[in-house]
């Protein structure tokens, strides 16, 4: 095989990969409220049970990541969280009540938060391993991302007939279901040698510049509190968009697509940054766009748009999802000692949790006080993070010249 075949080879393999650690996403951000409803809960404990999985992953993600560094053993971690997930949302299809429903969600978030930090982890050693080559690499995280939006946004389309035409309990069999792929895909990188090698000899080739610093550390900090911030301003729409739009009339069919040309977006933000995307300096262009975009997102959100007005509401998805997402995660693999890339990544996603939890816990109420008006508590928490990616912008600046006037 020549070297640009085994280039191929590996990016339709990570592409797949990514996919299948994304799959049950297009099901549980538009749909898991629907069960909880139908589990007779009430809106502030809908509000409580989607927030908890958030404050849980900041004391879970960053001790596994962690382990998964010190041991060289992320591929092993990732199976072992994929198989625990899928068992745990089997036992939650038996399960009814308050408590039982909230410490079996709070069980699933123990193992399923550190997928996501890990998977990319395990992404960005593969790239780096490829550019080592001879010849250079055709890979970018960007464009394998993409086929993890596309599968999400396949799962939307797909959901909403599918919820409408099924009973409401069956939602959680269907994550289910979607966690035993997951599972089987981390299963199929755990017992790949190679695959099992990455981080142990990306650590080895590791690039000069990478040791933390004082200014890395301040940079590092800064780019993830931004991120936090911009994504846990999603928290009222993730938690109460779909039972407002159901409460406008809309049907399950449309609001399935309302959720799709968000990730719809997503997927062309992904593949156009493959062109775009030229290293740190576009990454921090990403992630300041992505801050001002959902702050204008949520403002407009206020004025209970129609259908047309959500439609072009959700294709910002594109930035204030994708572009915050590209933007911190590849900040963090940019500057972060190899051996510490799974930790960084790990502390991201619990930042971002936890920001998520405490927007979401208190979702309830504001829906209930305030209505639409509440998303312009959201344009505000959004406005916050813009503002630290300002900061972040400003102190990698200052590093970079310190660095050109020491040289």
């Amino acid at each position: 095989m020549t070297a640009q075949g085994a280039r191929e080879g590996t990016y339709l393999r990570l592409s797949l990969f990514c996919a299948a650690m994304l799959i049950g996403i297009g099901i549980y951000l538009p749909f898991f409220p629907v069960w909880l409803a139908a589990r007779g809960l009430g809106e502030t404990d809908i509000g409580l049970v989607l927030a908890a999985p958030s404050l849980v992953r900041l004391f879970v993600n960053p001790p596994l990541t962690a382990l998964a560094d010190r041991r060289g053993a992320v591929p092993m971690v990732l199976a072992c969280c994929a198989f625990a997930t899928c068992f745990f949302y089997a036992l939650l299809g038996f399960t009814f009540g308050f408590w039982p429903i909230f410490i079996g969600v709070i069980v699933i978030a123990c193992a399923q938060g550190p997928i996501i930090p890990l998977s990319d982890t395990l992404i960005f050693s593969r790239i780096r391993l490829e550019s080592a080559r001879p010849g250079g690499t055709a890979l970018d995280y960007a464009s394998i991302r993409a086929w993890g939006s596309a599968v999400v946004f396949a799962g939307m389309i797909l959901g909403g007939p599918l919820v409408g035409l099924a009973p409401k309990p069956a939602i959680v069999w269907i994550l289910t279901g979607l966690a035993a792929i997951t599972a089987l895909a981390a299963l199929a990188v755990a017992r790949s040698a190679p695959d099992a090698a990455i981080l142990a000899r990306a650590a080895a080739s590791a690039a000069p510049g990478t040791a933390p610093g004082r200014s890395s550390l301040w940079l590092g900090v800064t780019v993830i509190a931004a991120a936090g911030l911009i994504q846990a301003s999603h928290g009222q729409l993730y938690a109460f968009a779909t039972l407002d739009w159901q409460a406008q009339g809309f049907s399950d069919g449309f609001i399935g697509l309302l959720w799709a040309s968000g990730v719809l977006s997503e997927v062309l933000f992904f593949l156009l940054a493959r062109r775009l995307f030229g290293g740190e300096s576009r990454a921090m262009t990403f992630l300041v766009l992505g801050g001002l975009a959902a702050a204008l997102r949520w403002a407009v959100m206020v004025f209970t748009p129609g259908a047309l007005a959500l439609t072009v509401l959700n294709l910002l998805h594109g930035l204030t999802f994708a572009a915050t997402h590209l933007g911190s995660v590849t900040l963090l693999a940019a500057f972060v000692a190899p051996q510490h890339r799974a930790q960084a990544q790990g502390w991201l996603a619990a930042v971002v949790s936890v920001s998520l939890f405490a927007v979401t816990a208190m979702s309830g109420r504001l829906h209930l006080g305030l209505g639409a008006s509440a998303y312009g508590i959201m344009a505000a928490i959004a406005l916050a993070g813009f503002g630290l990616a300002i900061l972040a912008s400003l102190l990698r600046e200052h590093a970079h010249g310190r660095r050109i006037v020491s040289a």
